[in-house]
């Protein structure tokens, strides 16, 4: 059986999703995900079936669904209400206080009998939309059917809105009607904040299909992200990431600070994801963000990210620079979570993000990302390059936190971000990003392409810091990105990102899939970053992005990301459902393989592969 475990605190006070005020941004999505069946999860009984992802959509025990608060009434209430098209896939959750495992999933559900001889059926499924169909069978009458709407109806010629104050909320489109495989005539009649539809000819003694489309015009319900993963030496599961209401985030946990609106939270879940151990919650009054987990070898837990109010950022902290809005903070936590042991707060006079985290063999924790000021970064810095606007930085602490042994600027005249961290054997230290300016990017560089906008950076320093050991480019004429940096047991040097001229992106390039907009790269190195080894592009004739990237014991390659057009993505596919690009950032590594959702393909899809270790 296929688990998958959710650590969420859904809108359960009622059944209006709360808004993300981060960035108010509207999305124009699809539901993508399955239907999950509430057991109790949600305390509001009303609710049967709810949807997860991207936004919180509601099956009502009245057969009506509730669309980020806008409310769709198919007509009466049905005689029953039941999922179908069951899922491999169970869920364990674990919110609002609640521990519950095996809970079922389904593509569709069926409102059954809405009226007499009509049943309704809501498709979790396309690119954009939430489908739902009228089955009218025989003895059934199309005049019955009356949709009735929250809000008001506006007529456009691409299709029929439904809008609240001035926000469109619902759309729908592309009515057809049908009787096996032959069309019917169907139009939609709308009357006040009624929808009904007008049919031709058809043969009452069969069953006959009404199927509009339903765009849901969704704001963003993101209360809880997942940006980083690691495994300790038990199996344990160790999950970091931000929540929007850590009030009950989780069963129970263990709050270390003053909470704001977004909370960082690292959760501890059983090795087949069924058991909710611990949580711990990092917080300060202002909104905090995790992108990092690590573990180190006694099984301490690290966690890294941004604080927008370092001051008062958990119990304690050691400070290194000079705070200001947002400022970098690195979390020691014991294996069960239940004690804070330190924190670090790493900053300079302007904002400064952390984006990854590494241990090397003797404990000293690493830290990666950028920083909007590099003068006066952390305590002391070892400058590479020529400073520009955004700069990347890598810094090292003393296992406890109570010590900044060095930092690292790495930089060029033009924006530099830094995206993964990777430690060797010898423990020099490994980051890769991206810079706008490769031509003065590090003291010197390797450049391994045609030069473009941005350019991938590898760049190998000492254990140290203070030394610049050398900076591969990796790049094409047009723009390149890298996010992910793994290191085999040789010692050679692994990067995945996507580029937008596959044609002549690094000196030479073996070619998997036809090549579209953005294609995914996987190249490969000398440790010494003197040669380019190989590179794989994946592509397919769409848009295709890597974010995370693993080389197993037998040298093997993984990388996991999103595709725009999964049917010719690589030569072969193995397709396993459906899967959104949100859930790809930050732990598709770890969800793609225990996601078997068998469905239609939609856009994009998430997608793992396998390379051999020569990329060939």
């Amino acid at each position: 059986m296929v688990m998958l475990a959710l650590i969420t605190s859904l809108p359960l006070e009622g059944i209006t999703p709360k808004p993300d005020k981060r960035a108010g941004k509207i999305y124009e999505e699809g539901i993508r995900m399955i239907f999950t069946q509430n057991v109790g999860q949600i305390p509001n009984d009303e609710v049967v079936f709810y949807t997860i992802h991207p936004s919180v959509v509601y099956v009502l025990r009245n057969g009506k669904i509730n669309i980020n608060g806008t409310t769709i009434d198919f007509g009466k209430e049905p005689r029953f209400i039941t999922g179908d098209m069951e899922q491999i896939t169970r869920v364990s959750y674990f919110g609002n206080n609640r521990s519950i495992s095996g809970i079922a999933t389904y593509k569709r559900v069926v409102l059954k009998e809405v009226y007499p001889n009509v049943d309704v059926i809501l498709t979790a499924d396309g690119k954009g939309v939430i489908e739902f169909q009228y089955i009218v069978k025989p003895g059934g009458n199309v005049k019955d059917i009356r949709v009735k709407v929250k809000g008001e109806v506006k007529v456009k010629e691409d299709g029929i809105y439904v809008v609240e104050g001035e926000k469109e909320v619902v759309k729908l489109s592309e009515i057809k009607a049908y009787q096996g495989a032959d069309g019917v005539e169907v139009r939609a009649k709308v009357e006040g904040k009624y929808l009904s539809f007008e049919v031709g000819r058809y043969d009452k003694k069969e069953t006959l299909v009404i199927d509009p489309v339903l765009t849901a015009i969704l704001a963003s319900s993101g209360y809880d992200e997942a940006r980083s993963l690691a495994i300790d030496g038990s199996g344990n599961v160790f999950v970091a990431g931000y929540t929007g209401n850590s009030s009950n985030f989780a069963p129970s946990r263990n709050f270390f600070g003053t909470t704001g609106y977004y909370d960082v939270f690292v959760s501890k879940l059983s090795n087949d994801l069924s058991t909710h151990i611990a949580t711990a919650i990092l917080a300060s009054s202002g909104d905090d963000y995790a992108y990092s987990v690590a573990i180190d070898g006694s099984g301490n837990v690290f966690v890294a990210g941004y604080t927008m109010n370092p001051s008062d950022f958990a119990p304690s902290r050691n400070i290194f620079g000079t705070t200001n809005w947002a400022d970098v903070f690195v979390s020691k936590l014991s294996n069960d979570l239940s004690a804070h042991i330190a924190t670090a707060i790493l900053a300079s006079s302007g904002d400064d993000y952390a984006y990854s985290l590494a241990i090397d063999n003797s404990g000293n924790v690493f830290v990666a990302g950028w920083t909007l000021n590099s003068s006066d970064f952390a305590p002391s810095r070892n400058v590479f390059g020529t400073t520009g606007l955004w700069d990347v930085f890598v810094s090292k602490f003393s296992n406890d936190l109570s010590t900044h042994i060095a930092t690292a600027i790495l930089t060029s005249s033009g924006d530099d971000y830094a995206r993964s961290l990777a430690i060797d054997i010898s423990g020099n230290v490994f980051v890769v990003g991206y810079t706008y300016n490769s031509s003065d990017f590090a003291p010197s560089r390797n450049v391994f392409g045609t030069t473009g906008s941005w350019d991938v950076f590898v760049s190998k320093l000492s254990n140290d810091l203070r030394k610049h050991i050398a900076t591969a480019i990796l790049t094409s004429s047009d723009g390149d990105y890298a996010y992910s940096l793994a290191i085999d047991g040789s010692g050679n040097v692994f990067v995945a990102g996507w580029t937008y001229n596959s044609s002549n992106f690094s000196p030479g390039r073996n070619v998997f899939g036809t090549t579209g907009y953005y294609d995914v790269f996987v190249s490969k190195l000398r440790n010494d970053l003197s040669t380019h080894i190989a590179t794989a592009i994946l592509t397919s004739s769409d848009y295709d992005y890597a974010y995370s990237l693993a080389v197993d014991r037998s040298g093997n390659v993984f990388v996991a990301g999103a595709t725009g057009n999964s049917s010719d993505f690589a030569p072969s596919r193995n397709v396993f459902g459906t899967i959104r690009k949100e859930m790809v950032l930050g732990c598709l590594a770890a969800f793609a393989p225990i996601i078997n959702v068998f469905s239609t393909i939609g856009s994009p899809d998430a997608f793992v592969i396998r390379l051999s270790n020569e990329l060939k």
